[in-house]
């Protein structure tokens, strides 16, 4: 079983990942709040079973498995320390597991390129002298010097593979990984291991061996962490960074998530760990299955004492508490109602 925790960027998903850790019988490896990104990240797992499934032709899937190896072998090559870094923490397994599995995928291979592969023409002095003496020969070439500048290799992918094998070659890649990254644990903390917006697609690579939680927040504090907050961190924004914007971003991105499954996917507040912390503790036991007596080693990574300063952050000034008026309007359906009035000391924030 993998206990998944996820969010919509900077909403606190780290939370669970970190109640998690504090319980026997539950691997959370020795990464700290490692994510992995295999599945998600821009042509990684999802964006390739697209390709195969959904709009695959004659060149799509040799496009498709091209930028998989190459981001796979980005993750594979690149220590980012918070994500990739597989070869220098499990050598060459996770490139023998890539092989593998592009292997079982691919169908037939042979030499040539496609369109795609082109970036355009340009003059060879070599190949002009070789079609000069071809010309001489009789045997004239259009456009004599002038070759296809090209950045792919000399193979063509192709593959016409059925959904059910897809999911079988693709799960047991997966599982590989995992075990690559986890042994043969039973039960495995995974953070951010998928994304609120293809949470949907869980059955088909998980079955039931896999539930999330999404952890929600309020948007006042997304927007005022994002944007006064992460900068004195070290950390740049990731949304608009003028309110209207926002809540129009904000809006566009709870609006990708598709239906999921309820039994194995649901949304607990950020804040409901701070201000509820029993009540969401057992909330998460009851949903992941966990025995309560097995919670040995309680608030020593999720404290509500210290991550009470990462709420009601828009207090900490009064021109943020203007600023963020707009929010309360656009937004009104995502806000938390808090208990009682809090001002944080901007020092005591984190990351979340």
């Amino acid at each position: 079983m993998i206990y998944c925790a996820c969010g919509y960027c900077g909403t606190g998903s780290s939370v669970v990942y970190h109640l998690l850790s504090e319980y026997d019988g539950i691997e959370s490896g020795d990464l700290g709040d490692y994510e992995h990104v295999i599945l998600y990240t821009p042509n990684g797992l999802f964006d390739l079973e697209d390709h195969v499934l959904r709009n695959n032709g004659w060149h799509n899937f040799d496009a498709a498995i091209s930028a998989f190896r190459e981001e796979m072998m980005r993750l594979n090559d690149n220590d980012f320390k918070w994500f990739g870094g597989f070869k220098a923490r499990y050598g060459d397994a996770f490139e023998k597991n890539l092989n593998e599995y592009i292997d079982a995928l691919t169908q037939y291979t042979l030499q040539g390129y496609w369109s795609y592969d082109m970036k355009g023409y340009k003059f060879d002095s070599v190949q002009f002298t070789k079609d000069m003496i071809r010309k001489a020969q009789g045997k004239e070439r259009p456009n004599p010097g002038i070759v296809i500048d090209r950045s792919a290799d000399n193979n063509i992918y192709y593959s016409f593979l059925k959904e059910d094998e897809f999911f079988e070659y693709t799960r047991r890649f997966v599982n590989n990984y995992m075990k690559m990254m986890y042994g043969d644990a039973e039960k495995i903390n995974a953070n951010q291991f998928l994304l609120p917006h293809n949470l949907f697609r869980i059955g088909n690579y998980f079955g039931k061996d896999l539930k999330s939680i999404i952890v929600d927040r309020d948007p006042r504090d997304l927007y005022i962490i994002t944007k006064y907050v992460w900068p004195t961190k070290g950390i740049r924004s990731r949304f608009p960074m003028n309110v209207d914007d926002f809540c129009s971003f904000y809006k566009g991105m709870r609006e990708t998530v598709r239906p999921y499954d309820p039994d194995l996917v649901r949304t607990m507040q950020f804040e409901d760990f701070v201000y509820k912390y029993d009540e969401t503790v057992a909330k998460v036991e009851e949903f992941f299955g966990l025995d309560p007596k097995d919670h040995t080693r309680p608030k020593t990574h999720l404290n509500p004492a210290i991550s009470i300063a990462n709420t009601q952050n828009w207090r900490i000034r009064p021109e943020w508490a203007e600023e963020i008026k707009p929010i309360e309007d656009m937004l009104a359906d995502y806000l938390y109602e808090f208990p009682y009035v809090y001002t944080p000391d901007l020092k005591d924030t984190k990351f979340l």
